[in-house]
Parts: C-alpha cells; sequence; structure tokens
C-alpha cells in the first residue's frame, strides 16, 4: 500500500537528510510495528582513501554511539559484507525501550565516495526472527544511485 507521492525542492544551502521509511500499518500484540528505515549520510574520512576502511570506521563511530546511548543493550553481531556488490557493514542490537525490548539490524552501505546510506530494520526482540528474512529480502532489493 502506498501513500501520495511528493517532491519538495529544499532552501537554497540546506541539505536533503530524506527518510524511507516502511512500516506496518498496525503494531502487533508486542506493541511495536516491525519498520524499516532508510537514511544516508556523509562517509566520514578522506576521499579516495580505501572505501572499506571508511565504512568501518563509520560503522565503529555509530556502534560507539550506541553503546553510550542506548539502555540495557546487546551486540549480537558485527561483521562486514556486500549490499549490492558494495561495502557493507552491519550491526545487530537489541535494546529496552520502555517496556518493549527491541532488535534492531543496522547496516551501512558505501554509496560511492562521499556518501553512506543506512538501512535500520526494527521490531520487537520477540518478533524480531520471525522478520528477518522479509527485512534481509528488501535489504537484497536496495538498489544504490549514484
Amino acid at each position: 500500500m502506498s501513500i501520495c507521492k511528493y517532491t519538495l525542492k529544499a532552501p537554497s544551502g540546506w541539505i536533503d537528510k530524506s527518510m524511507l521509511i516502511f512500516s506496518l500499518p498496525a503494531p502487533l500484540e508486542s506493541g511495536v510495528a516491525p519498520n524499516i528505515v532508510v537514511t544516508g549520510d556523509h562517509l566520514d574520512g578522506e576521499a579516495g582513501t580505501d572505501i572499506a576502511a571508511r565504512l568501518i570506521a563509520f560503522a565503529t563511530k555509530r556502534y560507539k554511539e550506541m553503546q553510550a546511548h542506548l539502555p540495557d543493550h546487546a551486540f549480537h553481531e558485527n561483521r562486514l559484507f556486500q549490499v549490492s556488490g558494495k561495502p557493507a557493514a552491519q550491526i545487530l542490537v537489541s535494546w529496552q525501550n520502555g517496556p518493549v525490548r527491541l532488535t534492531q539490524w543496522v547496516v551501512f552501505i558505501a554509496a560511492g565516495e562521499e556518501q553512506v546510506v543506512v538501512v535500520t530494520s526494527t521490531a520487537a526482540d520477540r518478533d524480531f526472527l520471525e522478520h528477518r528474512p522479509l527485512f534481509e529480502k528488501t535489504l537484497a532489493s536496495l538498489t544504490v544511485l549514484n
């Protein structure tokens, strides 16, 4: 199901920090609607240096931020792989969000020399394994346009 499509011109001098969000239309019994959020960001480090090393540094920085801010967190996976032939890093983390424990699969994909695409798939911890195959299938459908 789609909602309306739109375009919007950013004000002069502003940058586009758009998000693409897919979600089940209603929360499950856990109180959480599984969702996928796609964002873009500037890849840290100097252009022209090893893209995989810059991606690892970017993911490591985000990992440390999560360690500092997520309550009662547990990291389950942290590895390198590829998405659509591009270098990617992933973090699988669960953490306590009020009364609900969440699990998030965060994937960082190098998108050229300067950009990274971040795909975050989230579900209640108890629902995550059921939705992971759909999260993986959706990630596999990603096309990065540089």
